[in-house]
């Protein structure tokens, strides 16, 4: 084999490798990310975080697979327009319904993992309320007012769970919140649950006693339990559960908040010099922690959802408005896509499928065959 012939085969080897990595390039870019998405996935996103994401974007994640499907069909009718024409129509009228309908309609869960700095801004309150880097979740302490999350404050029945551990003292689960001042509130200890509400500001508190809230067993200090409320009309049920495989129940009791009105002692000093009475108006309202002095928790994975069939309290005028303007808008969207189809469907006529029906004098609906019989020549 002379230097020619080497030369010849190492071009010949050089052309094979790029055309082997034109034809291969996607499956390899595709296994490069997948490999570092799984890693990056099991370290950092947990079970639950995938679960409420995917159902947090489920319409932008079908936007993309009609956007996938609409290219298929692209590619596999390349030689015939017209139907990749109207299958395109059909999805991008059903894209945009889909985006009007998630726009307009009310979110019905929120999921807050508290696995990241970032959602402290979220939460209005005043005194510590942080992400802990070493147990990677977020630490309530020295909060004499609380923290509630906002978003939810129109909300009357829900569900609400995330997970907890006490590190110190107790942990104040606040509920039904329509601002720092009015409020239930749970504070969870070793032995159990003493029952707050919180009036103008005034608190009132009962015994765990009284209220059927004391343990059966303590819990153990420094141990993960997942705590779940259900919130019905006055009435909140508790249950509290281990954080591990078995998920065993180590709690379930049921509490009803007061109603009417109650008295609060105004004290000067030591002194009773008088009361005054309150309505109880705690209907509604948002959720949220609550840790005075150095009373010290841990929360994570917070999540909290509507009943089925259910909306935010006092939004029945506003859903209505919002199905008439997302019927209105639709009713636009529609019309815009048929004026489009129709244009680019007797341009199609016009260049492709039927040029022996056209002369040099202007286009016009009256010069167009029978309609049975075109569509025989165009499909």
């Amino acid at each position: 084999m002379n230097e020619f012939d080497v030369v010849n085969l190492n071009k010949q080897m050089f052309q094979l490798t790029i055309q082997l990595l034109k034809s291969t390039w996607p499956l390899i870019l595709f296994a490069i990310v997948a490999s570092v998405t799984i890693r990056w996935t099991e370290k950092n996103i947990q079970e639950k975080s995938i679960k409420f994401f995917v159902r947090k974007h489920k319409i932008e994640i079908y936007t993309g697979i009609f956007g996938i499907v609409g290219y298929v069909i692209s590619y596999l009718f390349i030689e015939q327009p017209n139907i990749t024409l109207l299958m395109n129509v059909v999805i991008t009228i059903t894209v945009i319904s889909l985006v009007i309908y998630s726009k307009t309609k009310d979110r019905d869960f929120y999921f807050i993992s508290l696995l990241n700095d970032l959602e402290r801004y979220e939460w209005i309150g005043q005194g510590t309320f942080q992400f802990n880097r070493n147990e990677k979740s977020f630490e309530i302490t020295n909060s004499h007012s609380g923290y509630i999350y906002p978003r939810c404050l129109n909300w009357s029945d829900y569900y609400t769970n995330f997970e907890f551990k006490i590190i110190n003292k107790s942990l104040g689960v606040i509920l039904r919140a329509t601002n720092l001042s009015n409020l239930v509130m749970l504070q969870i200890f070793d032995e159990g649950i003493k029952a707050h509400i919180r009036v103008n500001g005034f608190w009132q508190s009962w015994d765990m006693h009284s209220t059927h809230l004391k343990f059966s067993h303590r819990l153990n200090l420094d141990q993960w339990y997942e705590f779940s409320a259900y919130c019905d009309k006055n009435s909140i049920k508790v249950v509290i559960s281990e954080n591990d495989l078995e998920n065993k129940t180590v709690f379930d009791r049921s509490w009803s908040i007061p109603t009417g009105s109650i008295n609060f002692e105004i004290k000067n000093g030591d002194e009773i010099s008088g009361t005054m009475p309150f309505s109880i108006n705690l209907e509604f309202g948002t959720l949220g922690f609550r840790n005075h002095g150095d009373e010290r928790a841990l929360v994570k994975n917070l999540f909290n959802e509507l009943p089925r069939g259910r909306a935010p309290r006092y939004l029945a005028v506003s859903k209505m408005l919002c199905f008439k303007k997302t019927l209105v808008v639709l009713h636009g969207s529609v019309r815009s896509c048929y004026s489009a189809f129709r244009c680019n469907f007797l341009s199609l006529l016009h260049f492709r499928i039927a040029p022996q029906y056209w002369h040099s004098s202007p286009m016009s609906i009256d010069s167009l065959p029978k309609v049975s019989s075109l569509f025989q020549d165009v499909f």
